[in-house]
């Protein structure tokens, strides 16, 4: 008898555990996902890039930053990648003295 009671007792408390945690408003979730939706279209991010890219073959290529001019060199291989500034023999970064507008 102690055993079918204590069944029983485990048994209601699962079905409430499932009712209790398993329910909610279906308006209110579809309200919050709106106004989500809502924010994140209120905000309109426009990025601009300034590299241009003044040469390229297959595996790598110089870009050229347009607000400071400094060059740099994109490697890209099978199983690598990687973007470095290009610098002068006297370890200064090499500016790009030529003229950005062809390019754009």
């Amino acid at each position: 008898m102690k055993k079918l009671r204590l069944c029983l007792l485990v048994f209601a408390i699962a079905i409430c555990m499932v009712f209790l945690t398993g329910c909610e408003d279906e308006e209110k979730t579809s309200k919050k996902e709106d106004t989500k939706t809502e924010q994140v279209e209120e905000k309109e991010i426009t990025y601009k890039n300034p590299m241009i890219c003044i040469y390229s073959n297959w595996e790598n290529a110089i870009y050229v930053d347009k607000d400071t001019k400094v060059m740099y060199w994109w490697s890209e291989g099978s199983n690598r990648a990687g973007l470095t500034a290009m610098y002068n023999a006297d370890g200064t970064p090499k500016l790009y003295d030529g003229d950005l507008s062809k390019y754009e």
